[in-house]
């Protein structure tokens, strides 16, 4: 139940407040910031360590002697984890086939909700009125008896109106995960694809700002071996495609190939891990010089899971470029926290990140915008069900990102309230 709100909130997080995210197919990545895990499973591959708690690949069904020493978060687990839930609380246990998410169902997310939106820039501030609506889908289907296909469609529209001055945005993702193991030595695999588009109407007047419209999609893999209990290796590649909607943005455009490699240790619902990452990234001609970045790092991260979700994360960045004006170190820290309280549950999002341009250049030269090592970004959610069925959600959120341009920085803060019905379809 934890994980499964932890999901849904990062999910719309990822498709509408983009500001210090893990990226979905930036420069900065081969995959998504998000590790592979039962229920969903885009894949944890460089740029950022994983900003959410680390899942397992191993799919269910599989022997007990696989991957010793993991723990599997599977759509069991999670039945298990929320009847444990309701014992806490002192309530009668369901424990019935349909308190969990089983293989082959369809989980459903379909809300709307309004609230107000603040931006501020350089001294100046302008507040209005924001309206939103999602839907998303997690569809998990085994193939066999070791192999498992995920497949994720998120849909958001969102339109925020000033005085003077409104915009509308659609963004849609979709994700595609197959992952399974192998023999019976606790080899796992994984491979995610994904596509994703943003469409604005009318860029809002100054000092508001949304990104700028784009096309993004790539595909990612992870291996994972078991080596003597309880410590794992990882290794990861990936590449990915991005094109900017407008004319002026073009200069933008990029496509990257990258790779990690980690240790990782799993002991009941604690985990460490330790990775090293590396990607090219190439943009179009900008002048006479093509330019090309090189980006090496390190990351470490620590996770819980239990009647607490908590996930750690830092990481450190060299960007080294073809262009000395974007030659940059980056520090990053994320924080991912769920857990019950009451009827209700609160799931919270920290990212604090820190650039530092080793030859700084012009002040108006050209950078991706929300780019995940200048952002940072501040989210706390409150979920309450109503219902089997219907749930009412209230967020706070603040971001702070550079508008693409160096130097140039804003901040959004919103607070919303949001209804939501859901469910679960057999296929």
């Amino acid at each position: 139940m934890l994980r499964d709100e932890i999901r849904i909130f990062m999910g719309y997080l990822r498709v509408f407040d983009e500001t210090g995210m893990p990226p979905s197919v930036r420069a900065e990545a081969g995959g998504s910031g998000e590790p592979g895990c039962a229920v969903s499973c885009p894949t944890d591959l460089p740029a950022s360590p994983a900003d959410l708690p680390l899942g397992h690949m191993q799919p269910e069904g599989s022997s007990p002697g696989e991957g010793e020493g993991t723990t599997d978060v599977t759509p069991a687990s999670l039945d298990r984890l929320h009847e444990l839930l309701l014992l806490h609380a002192g309530k009668p246990g369901s424990a019935s086939k349909d308190a969990g998410v089983a293989l082959g169902a369809v989980t459903r997310d379909t809300g709307i909700g309004m609230g107000l939106m603040s931006f501020r820039r350089q001294g100046q501030g302008r507040t209005g009125l924001s309206l939103k609506a999602g839907m998303s889908f997690s569809f998990v289907r085994p193939l066999g008896a070791r192999t498992q296909l995920t497949v994720e469609p998120w849909l958001g529209s969102r339109s925020v109106h000033l005085d003077p001055g409104s915009s509308a945005e659609v963004a849609a993702e979709v994700r595609e995960t197959l992952a399974g193991a192998i023999g019976t030595g606790g080899l796992r695999w994984q491979v995610t694809s994904w596509q994703k588009g943003r469409f604005l109407s009318d860029p809002l007047p100054l000092p508001a700002y949304l990104e700028p419209g784009r096309k993004e999609g790539g595909v990612a893999g992870r291996l994972a071996v078991a080596l003597r209990s309880p410590w794992t290796l990882e290794v990861g590649g990936g590449g990915d495609v991005v094109r900017y909607g407008p004319e002026d943005w073009e200069a933008l455009n990029r496509g990257s190939l990258s790779a990690t490699v980690a240790v990782a240790r799993y002991r009941e619902s604690r985990s460490a891990r330790l990775s090293l990452l590396a990607s090219h990234h190439e943009f179009p001609l900008e002048g006479d010089t093509r330019r090309e970045d090189t980006r090496v790092g390190m990351g470490a991260d620590w996770s819980l899971e239990g009647r607490v979700v908590l996930h750690l994360s830092a990481g450190v960045t060299w960007n080294d470029s073809r262009l000395p004006a974007y030659d940059y170190r980056s520090e990053r820290g994320a924080l991912v926290l769920s857990l019950p309280r009451g009827q209700s549950t609160i799931q919270a999002y920290g990212a604090l990140a820190r650039q530092t341009y080793l030859n700084p250049g012009p002040e108006g030269r050209r950078v991706a915008p929300s780019d995940q090592d200048t952002g940072s970004i501040l989210a706390l959610q409150v979920t309450r069900p109503l219902d089997a069925t219907r749930v009412l959600t209230f967020r706070a959120e603040w971001s702070r990102s550079e508008t693409g341009f160096g130097g140039d920085f804003y901040q959004r803060f919103g607070t919303s309230v949001q209804f939501a019905f859901r469910g679960l379809g057999r296929s």
